[in-house]
């Protein structure tokens, strides 16, 4: 399954990993990494990725929270909106220097 998750790319990988070890046996894992690694069948392979991305960023590789980014197509909006946030600018922010 790690090969199969490398294929499609590093952080399908790293999804299929976590998942593998988050149980005492990862046998328990097997149906929930196929879960997962089946959605790109459905969705495509570069969506797949991106939306691993998403997961491991938000720290939620779970099948529930991958197939909404998907269904909904917020795949990479999440990273988006992280980089476009501006910091505030105006009187009532003291800014690094105020706090040792």
């Amino acid at each position: 399954m790690l090969n199969w998750g490398a294929n499609i790319g590093p952080a399908t990988r790293e999804v299929v990993n976590k998942i593998l070890n988050a149980k005492p046996h990862p046998e328990q894992s097997y149906r929930s990494c196929l879960g997962l690694l089946n959605l790109s069948k459905a969705h495509g392979e570069s969506r797949l990725e991106q939306t691993y991305k998403d997961a491991l960023m938000l720290t939620k590789p779970n099948y529930t929270f991958v197939n909404n980014l998907l269904k909904n197509h917020r795949e990479g909006q999440l990273s988006k909106d992280k980089a476009n946030t501006p910091n505030p600018v105006h009187s009532n922010v003291r800014g690094p220097n105020c706090y040792h």
